[in-house]
């Protein structure tokens, strides 16, 4: 479906963060808290939005979480904002002899990788991540064709933004994770869904009465409004701050 920009529906959101007993703010952080850089390691918070994260999560009536594809330690020490959960790699989880599997492919995809300018793998444990945001085009081309040829049965890529996540076939979406956190809240909560690629649309499709915003315009997304850029995503939350304080 088409979204509409947020800011053009606001007094009607703004009605629906004022009435609401209770909040739950899901966000994701590459690409929404954060603008995409060309390495994950390079992203950073400005203050001004680490205390603004600091302020809502005191928040009575508000809880956040971060659900992200990034490990949960790494991104822990990053962010380090108290009252703000965050659930990595999307909640997802192997049994010792699975992520010992995911290991060794990870080892295997990265040698086999490795001579491809612009191409890297980031070991996320119980998967991996390959980026190529700055491979030229011939060679993401070949990479996808070599990633492909080597993943053994059971096993899947997911595309990202410049990016494939490589897990074992039904290793849980972000939407699975976003519906068990959910189910833990009280009744009449608000959710409220913010994220800006393939992966977060199960999560936006997660729960029919949230709030949902992608990050960035798509001319086809679950989620039901949009803003343009991590800057008009602070002002979302500096707003939502004002409607619920």
């Amino acid at each position: 479906m088409m979204a509409d920009y947020l800011f053009d529906s606001w007094s009607t959101v703004a009605r629906r963060l004022g009435a609401s007993r209770r909040i739950a703010l899901i966000l994701d952080f590459d690409g929404t808290l954060t603008p995409i850089v060309s390495h994950p390691s390079l992203a950073k918070v400005p203050e001004a939005v680490r205390d603004l994260l600091k302020r809502i999560a005191r928040l009575a009536r508000l809880r956040v979480w971060i659900v992200t594809g990034r490990k949960q330690d790494d991104l822990e020490q990053l962010l380090a904002v108290p009252g703000v959960q965050i659930v990595g790699v999307y909640g997802g989880t192997l049994a010792p002899a699975g992520a010992h599997a995911m290991q060794e492919l990870c080892h295997e995809m990265a040698k086999s990788l490795a001579g491809m300018k612009g191409v890297w793998v980031e070991d996320k444990a119980v998967c991996f991540a390959i980026h190529y945001r700055e491979a030229e085009r011939a060679t993401v081309r070949r990479a996808r064709r070599m990633v492909r040829s080597k993943l053994p049965p059971g096993m899947q890529m997911r595309r990202g933004k410049c990016v494939w996540d490589v897990a074992p076939a039904g290793f849980r979406e972000k939407g699975d994770t976003v519906r068990n956190l959910l189910a833990r809240q009280p009744p009449l909560t608000l959710p409220i869904i913010a994220g800006d690629d393939g992966a977060d649309e199960s999560a936006f499709a997660a729960s029919p009465s949230a709030l949902t915003v992608r990050v960035g315009w798509s001319q086809k997304t679950e989620a039901k409004y949009y803003v343009r850029t991590p800057r008009e995503l602070w002002e979302f939350l500096r707003r939502l701050e004002e409607a619920v304080a």
